[in-house]
């Protein structure tokens, strides 16, 4: 029966917003995230029926995000080591996902070259545009991502997230000190 246990514990799922490639990325990420000494805070309100993007699509997007926080960590001292990700989907079908965390202070100028040459975050912003979405990226002392697809059918006003304003949102919890919204 221990071996049993131990079979649950390992494929148990820490995040259920009912989507498989969220769940299964928060989890995966949140372990690995742990395991580094990594703080994770996630914020979830998704509704799986209105997640416009294919899960392979999301897999490419959710990868790249988590694994380039990871990397950045990596080079953080460990408790200065911290992960902020938003997800939502709105009543107005768009479907949001926000991303944070803190650039070492040598990389400032590496991760601004990697903004125009990375294949992860290039590949990530031409999935993000083939499934009608927007990717907006700023660089300080944090690293943040803003991605918002809107569902091809509902086109609904996108002019504060092109425009670099504030992202409304219904999340709370640990901000990093940033406003968001």
């Amino acid at each position: 029966t221990h071996s049993a246990i131990d079979d649950l514990e390992s494929t148990y799922v820490k995040y259920n917003t009912g989507n498989l490639v969220i769940d299964s990325f928060l989890t995966n990420y949140d372990t690995v995230y742990e395991a580094n000494h990594i703080h994770f805070s996630v914020h979830l309100n998704v509704d799986c029926g209105q997640i416009p993007i294919k899960d392979y699509d999301l897999c490419i997007v959710l990868g790249n995000l988590l694994d380039n926080a990871l990397q950045a960590n990596d080079k953080i001292k460990i408790l200065e080591r911290e992960v902020l990700i938003e997800i939502e989907t709105t009543e107005n079908s768009k479907f949001r996902i926000h991303s944070e965390n803190p650039l070492p202070e040598h990389d400032f100028d590496v991760q601004k070259n990697v903004l125009h040459h990375g294949y992860g975050l290039e590949n990530m912003k031409k999935v993000v545009s083939e499934n009608h979405g927007f990717v907006t990226i700023r660089t300080a002392e944090y690293f943040v991502i803003d991605i918002l697809i809107l569902d091809h059918n509902v086109r609904g006003d996108i002019t504060d997230f092109v425009n670099g304003g504030p992202i409304r949102c219904c999340f709370s919890g640990v901000g990093y000190g940033h406003t968001l919204g």
